[in-house]
């Protein structure tokens, strides 16, 4: 929802921003943010608060109308390539979803990494990386480093988390494996992302075990 921010701040003086200490120093590059803050402010430091997801209500947008210059985080975008060789890979979310039907294991993951001739990176935080992938992790200290690792890949295959929402914000060459019950976002049907034109969409169907979905993602690759 950071992508609202060039209009908010033709409505309002002074934008300051608080969001979580991993955020803060990728989010500073915004121009129209005046400043950003990593701890609850006091309440006479501001005029109106507002959660940035209540956002598309005030500008009564739909999915029609939503911001989408992109990319509106990070660095400039790279021109989307199809010649793919550094990829980066993102197979799990944070473990907090009481169900979670994002994550896949590695082992469900075998049929893309069967390509040695493709260089993959693991973009995976908490989990262990398989030998056959250049683990990242040690670099991803926040977001910014994060965005710098996305930057210098040719492509990032992502299950729906931060990963994902980074490289679509930055613009960069984007695959997200989808369950079949998606966050509302990406919607039920399409193969691309309203909120990331540089994102591609492989969805699980009803029904279908992760490698069918794994499977033609790899075919497609």
């Amino acid at each position: 929802m950071v992508r609202y921010i060039e209009k908010v701040s033709e409505r309002v003086g002074k934008i300051i921003l608080w969001a979580p200490s991993p955020l803060a120093s990728l989010i500073e590059s915004i121009e129209q943010i005046d400043e950003v803050i990593t701890h609850k402010p006091n309440a006479d430091t501001f005029d109106i608060q507002l959660p940035l997801m209540s956002l598309p209500g005030i500008f009564s947008d739909s999915m029609e109308t939503i911001p989408k210059r992109i990319p509106y985080l990070g660095n400039t975008a790279k021109k989307i390539k199809s010649d793919y060789h550094k990829i980066g890979v993102c197979w799990a979310g944070s473990g907090n979803q009481p169900l979670d039907r994002r994550s896949i294991s590695i082992e469900e993951l075998e049929p893309l990494f069967a390509r040695t001739d493709l260089d993959f990176h693991s973009l995976q935080i908490g989990h262990t990386s398989p030998p056959y992938l250049h683990d990242r992790s040690a670099e991803m200290r926040d977001f910014k480093a994060t965005s710098e690792i996305i930057q210098d890949l040719d492509l990032v295959i992502s299950i729906d988390t931060s990963v994902a929402h980074l490289a679509g914000a930055m613009g960069a060459p984007l695959w997200i494996l989808l369950n079949f019950a998606p966050d509302w976002r990406w919607g039920i049907e399409k193969e691309h992302s309203d909120w990331y034109p540089n994102a591609r969409l492989f969805r699980q169907n009803y029904g279908e075990s992760w490698n069918a979905a794994i499977t033609r993602l790899s075919e497609e690759l």
